[in-house]
């Protein structure tokens, strides 16, 4: 598995920020200083009513730093599209997160707003440290609202500082053997790869 590493246009707004978290770079309540390419979190944004738009592609910063904060982002989608979802938490404000011993938990609602689709935490995944939960490539099933919620992982412990972009990606086309199913001897050695 190679090292992923993000645009440099993300680093140099995380650098920005991370250098400026005395001064409110990361406020909850849209506090001031940071990139104007970048949107601040509007609180409250806990549910379906206050959630905050996002734009794909454009990073949103805010906290979970209060307990039992959630914060709720809302996004039209099509069906099929196929996203990134990057959420820079425990790798951007490390103190904070491992002070609260918490990591930031990150789960996407179908339109219903009732139907968990997929959830990143420590109970679904990774249980061996600190780290953030990024969804690599996620197909979009039916067009719709979808929301995003970011909250600590851990129920009554304060969580720390966050950057979540949604982006849409453009996967490569799938590259299908040659053999048909349950067929053997097509492309079994290196002489009859498929280049």
């Amino acid at each position: 598995m190679r090292n992923r590493r993000p645009p440099l246009a993300l680093i140099a707004v995380l650098v920005s920020c991370a250098s400026t978290l005395a001064s409110g770079c990361f406020g909850g309540g849209g506090g001031g200083g940071g990139s104007t390419s970048v949107e601040l979190e509007v609180e409250p944004n806990l549910g379906t009513i206050n959630a905050n738009k996002i734009k794909l592609g454009r990073p949103i910063k805010g906290d979970v730093i209060e307990l039992d904060d959630e914060d709720w982002f809302s996004l039209k989608l099509k069906a099929n599209q196929t996203l990134q979802i990057e959420l820079f938490a425990t790798r951007l404000d490390q103190d904070t997160w491992d002070t609260a011993i918490n990591v930031p938990r990150l789960t996407i609602f179908f339109p219903d707003n009732a139907t968990k689709l997929l959830e990143q935490s420590l109970e679904t995944g990774w249980a061996f440290g600190s780290l953030d939960f990024d969804i690599p490539t996620f197909t979009v099933p039916q067009k719709g609202t979808y929301w995003f919620v970011i909250r600590g992982d851990g129920d009554m412990i304060p969580g720390g500082r966050y950057v979540l972009r949604v982006s849409e990606v453009k996967p490569r086309p799938n590259q299908e053997e040659i053999e048909e199913p349950l067929d053997l001897g097509v492309n079994d050695t290196p002489e009859t790869r498929r280049a």
